[in-house]
């Protein structure tokens, strides 16, 4: 089989999500993402997103390559899509091609003080045939993810606000606001940090235009903890489907006070009172406390993931 791989542009968009949902069909809870994810920053203008073709340009499989920002240590980690075809025969070309190219764009990325670096997958269990291949170029997995979903039907959680804190929402206006976030964000999660140009990339979406934090402020005006509470936009007169309570934290000093059940309770609420009908998150299947306050708060895991992840 003769592979091309050629760089994504916008124009490729409406043949993306084509394949991702021929995927999808295939192999269920694929998630299929939506082509505005691929316009930010992080995906250098199309040049982390290989599309594989044949001789006659027909989409074959794609990949996308995610640097998440260096952590304190100078540990790198690259989060990966590798996807082909489902109804091609005989992927591993247009795999291999695709795996070899994340390679060298990720190794772009390393400099002096990168201490450590791996590249990641996270696919459905469903797609046995990506974790097979994966499996054998020398990916090991780590951890399961789960994902999560709450229906805004059901009656809502009221817990007691906690003391301590001032708890109220807080969009982050303008920079200021965002480094703030940021540095207690990240401060929560070293092992994941966020970037000022991802988070502004986001504060332009039309998911966040819609949203808001839930945060949790000290006395003296540190951020304690936060949820992010937005929803996928509908057409107009529609109710909005799937709304999202993510970036769920808070900070170490904070914790164990019921901070995070008050600002989540909060956050099913603003998403209830705009008629989204569920809410969904994300969480590592390894984090018992986590997977228990939402089991609490009547979230039931929807679907696995399988992080799989191999040494550059």
């Amino acid at each position: 089989m003769d592979v091309t791989l050629v760089d994504y542009t916008p124009e490729d968009a409406a043949r993306l999500v084509a394949l991702q949902e021929r995927n999808a069909r295939q192999h269920p809870a694929a998630q299929v993402t939506p082509p505005e994810v691929y316009a930010q920053p992080a995906f250098a203008g199309g040049r982390r997103i290989p599309l594989a073709v044949d001789a006659a340009g027909a989409l074959l499989g794609y990949a996308a390559l995610y640097p998440q920002p260096a952590t304190g240590a100078g540990a790198r980690i690259f989060w990966a899509v590798i996807m082909a075809d489902p109804e091609i025969r005989g992927t591993e070309p247009v795999r291999g091609a695709l795996l070899a190219r994340l390679l060298d764009l990720a190794q772009e990325c390393l400099d002096a003080g990168t201490s450590h670096a791996e590249i990641r997958l996270d696919p459905a269990v469903s797609e046995e045939r990506a974790i097979a291949y994966a499996r054998a170029q020398g990916f090991e997995r780590l951890h399961g993810v789960y994902r999560m979903a709450r229906d805004l039907a059901e009656p809502l959680p009221t817990p007691s606000e906690p003391a301590g804190v001032a708890c109220r929402p807080w969009k982050m206006a303008g920079e200021a606001e965002m480094r703030r976030y940021l540095a207690a964000r990240n401060a929560a999660f070293p092992e994941g940090p966020w970037s000022l140009e991802g988070l502004q990339y986001f504060a332009r979406s039309p998911q966040w235009a819609q949203g808001t934090t839930y945060s949790a402020f000290a006395p003296d005006g540190d951020l304690a903890g936060s949820v992010m509470a937005y929803w996928d936009p509908a057409p107009d007169g529609e109710r909005p489907d799937v709304g999202y309570t993510e970036e769920v934290f808070v900070v170490p000093g904070w914790q164990r006070r019921g901070i995070a059940s008050y600002l989540l309770a909060q956050a099913l609420g603003f998403l209830a009172e705009h008629r989204v009908r569920r809410a969904h998150l994300q969480v590592s299947a390894t984090n018992a406390g986590a997977l228990d306050l939402y089991r609490r708060l009547g979230y039931r895991v929807v679907a696995e993931n399988v992080v799989l992840a191999r040494p550059l």
